[in-house]
């Protein structure tokens, strides 16, 4: 790791790259495939709020930034109108195959299917 890196992981940390990325969100519960990269790391908003809710399959490629969610707050809506809140947790599957390009944003309850460019 050459001291420019090293620099990075101290001050970024886990967004440093997109090994350290995928490392982490393994290690808080969500399911990663195999060769997943993340060229932007540290423009890339993954929801690590319900890491049991995302699934990413293999070979999945995302740029920057990109935002994928397990929730959203739509339920705002129906807050208002009604005075409560329904459920606003939903599964997020990204399948394998998969190109996410530049701003893209994958909602809450989204199955993207394999071999997809989005």
């Amino acid at each position: 790791m050459s001291i420019v890196n090293k620099f990075k992981k101290i001050l970024i940390g886990y967004k440093s790259s997109s090994e350290g990325y995928v490392e982490y969100l393994r290690s808080i519960g969500v399911s990663v495939g195999q060769n997943v990269e993340i060229f932007r790391p540290f423009n890339t908003t993954i929801d690590t709020q319900n890491p049991h809710l995302l699934t990413i399959g293999n070979d999945v490629q995302i740029t920057g930034p990109v935002t994928i969610l397990t929730h959203d707050y739509s339920w705002s809506v129906l807050k208002r109108k009604y005075g409560y809140i329904y459920g606003n947790q939903r599964k997020t599957v990204i399948g394998n195959n998969v190109f996410i390009g530049w701003r893209a944003t994958i909602l809450g309850g989204s199955q993207v299917g394999d071999n997809v460019i989005t």
